[in-house]
């Protein structure tokens, strides 16, 4: 039978429909699967995403405690190999061995990145982080170095004193010019009428105020630069102090304090003595003399200079001849001369007898006999440097001291000290007690340049309790490298700001006045001092009254209390260079100490 061409066309249509159907069926067969698999997918994406975010977790909590453990322990002294899981295995670190970078006297590698672009003593200290799956290796370098070595010519830090109590404020006033950086922690500085002129500053609080920054050529407004850059350390400052009506905040080593001569004493609940003071310093180093005012100052005291001699030298039997010979005024000064050399070394009788004797023996033989016989005792420089004595030679002690006497050190009985750094024996010295002290230097620039070379010399003036320097006398110019480290306890230990006269700090009876004259005490026309000074527990006044011109002071000054400029004016002022010879000079420094961070190449 044929069927209509109608209906024909109808079955074509349904068989059409029903194979779009089945093709629409198996794309929703696909497209559901494809769908099933993407949601499979995606889990396992999320799965694998919890499982990295865990890792970098672990990862980074490891990389915060290896560098707290390091900030907290490894900068401020040394430490044995540890390690730290912590709480549901969410971070592992552990920290090789490492000494204390703070005492370390070498400078040994070149920093030139950074805030602290110079030589500095680096220690390499193993650090491996893990995230659960992988340890990772890493190299922290313990960084040191002074902070005046590399151009923070003006340093204050923040004091203890105010922990104590609310004392002032650092103040800056006067007259200050900064060939370098001025690095100012506290907030609270005052720098009064921009006082402080440098070519750099930098805070490394985030706020400060009171301040106007200007450059030391033409007084030009400048921006501080506070670049991001690691916390700093000088050591430990004791967390809490025995008796003490406000206990010190924790942690006070990475907020800018310091104890730059001088750790808190075991008295007052001090703990261990920390090592990075220049007190410590001297005696790590071991070849010092320690010289206690208390012994020479007394009012009527015998008249005493030191030198590097031994303090007397014990009679001989042949001196009973040689004291006649001196005082036998038929021998020729000559001859006496040459009797008296070929007897050498003589005793300190001996040479008191020639020092005595009348007439004075003349004065180019006495030179011979001086220096046939140095270093001489010290109770023969005592007479050699008395008043009376000088009234001999009134124009030849010099002559002599020049000759080579070796007197580094004169009391005249009455607490007055007069210390002179043209003497190439002058030990390291630890001095204390002194309420006052004369430092000599030549009386030309170009004279002083002859000292250039000698070997650099640490002076520490660390008072005892209740005893606080009044003055320095700063006489002539010097080239000599020297650092100068002075603590005024008297605010410190109080536990108060009330010095052993009852005068407030806050008082100008208060200060230490730096003075600054020829060798006879007149005006100076611009004198130069190459000095690197550290201060604690001092208010310094930078006395320029006989200053004629600018004071220059090649070095530095680092503080932690108020710099007062005296008597300045445009033409005036007190100017800081930085020192460029530091080789020999390194161990004797105190130091800061950083942290930087670098990974360990692949494979290691």
């Amino acid at each position: 039978m044929k069927l209509s061409k109608k209906f024909s066309k109808l079955q074509n249509s349904r068989g059409s429909i029903l194979v779009v159907c089945l093709v629409l069926a198996g794309l929703g067969t696909i497209g559901v699967a494809a769908w099933v698999s993407l949601l499979d997918a995606r889990g396992h994406v999320a799965e694998q995403g919890i499982v990295a975010t865990e890792r970098l977790v672990r990862y980074r909590n490891s990389k915060i405690v290896a560098k707290d453990m390091a900030f907290r322990r490894r900068l401020i002294g040394a430490d044995n190999a540890r390690s730290v899981t912590l709480a549901n295995d969410m971070g592992f670190a552990q920290l090789g061995a490492s000494t204390n970078p703070l005492v370390e006297t070498a400078a040994t590698r070149t920093q030139k990145i950074g805030s602290q672009p110079f030589r500095a003593f680096s220690e390499e200290l193993a650090v491996s982080v893990s995230d659960g799956d992988t340890a990772f290796n890493w190299n922290y370098q313990l960084k040191s170095a002074n902070p005046m070595a590399y151009g923070d010519l003006l340093t204050i830090h923040n004091s203890i004193d105010a922990v104590f109590s609310s004392g002032e404020a650092p103040t800056v006033t006067g007259e200050v010019h900064v060939h370098g950086r001025a690095v100012l922690w506290p907030t609270s500085v005052q720098n009064n009428l921009s006082a402080i002129k440098a070519e750099e500053f930098y805070f490394p609080e985030l706020s400060v105020s009171g301040m106007t920054l200007s450059h030391p050529a033409g007084g030009t407004p400048l921006a501080p630069q506070n670049f991001p850059v690691s916390p700093t350390s000088t050591g430990t400052v004791n967390t809490s102090l025995a008796g003490s009506a406000t206990p010190i905040p924790a942690d006070l080593h990475l907020q800018g304090y310091a104890t730059l001569v001088s750790s808190v004493p075991s008295s007052l609940g001090g703990g261990v003595e920390q090592q990075n003071s220049y007190a410590h310093r001297l005696a790590n180093i071991g070849d010092y003399a320690s010289i206690n005012a208390t012994v020479y100052a007394y009012q009527g005291a015998v008249p005493k200079a030191l030198g590097s001699g031994p303090d007397t030298i014990a009679a001989s039997p042949a001196d009973g001849s040689l004291i006649t010979d001196i005082n036998d005024t038929n021998i020729s000064d000559t001859v006496l001369e040459q009797t008296l050399i070929d007897a050498s070394p003589l005793s300190s009788d001996v040479m008191t007898a020639l020092l005595n004797r009348t007439p004075a023996l003349s004065l180019v033989n006495l030179l011979n006999v001086t220096n046939a016989n140095l270093p001489l005792a010290d109770d023969v420089n005592s007479l050699l440097n008395s008043e009376a004595y000088e009234n001999t030679f009134p124009d030849g002690t010099q002559e002599i001291y020049n000759a080579g006497l070796g007197t580094y050190l004169i009391s005249n009985g009455a607490g007055d000290f007069t210390l002179d750094l043209r003497d190439p024996l002058l030990p390291n010295l630890l001095l204390t007690n002194f309420t006052s002290l004369t430092i000599k230097g030549h009386p030309t620039s170009s004279s002083a340049e002859d000292d250039e070379n000698l070997e650099p010399r640490l002076i520490v003036l660390n008072n005892d309790l209740n005893v606080k320097l009044q003055q320095i006398n700063f006489q002539g110019f010097n080239d000599r490298r020297i650092v100068l480290a002075i603590a005024n306890k008297n605010v410190l230990d109080n536990a108060g700001i009330i010095d052993e006269a009852g005068i407030p700090v806050t008082s100008p009876n208060a200060r230490t006045v730096f003075q600054f004259s020829e060798l006879d005490g007149t005006t100076i026309s611009s004198p130069s001092w190459r000095m690197i000074c550290e201060l604690q527990g001092t208010i310094a006044d930078w006395n320029l009254s006989n200053v004629q011109g600018v004071l220059t002071i090649k070095g530095g000054i680092r503080t932690d209390n108020s710099i007062h400029v005296s008597n300045t004016n445009t033409t005036r002022y007190l100017k800081l260079t930085q020192e460029d010879n530091l080789e020999d000079l390194a161990p004797f420094l105190i130091r800061h100490s950083w942290l930087e961070a670098f990974r360990v190449p692949l494979g290691n």
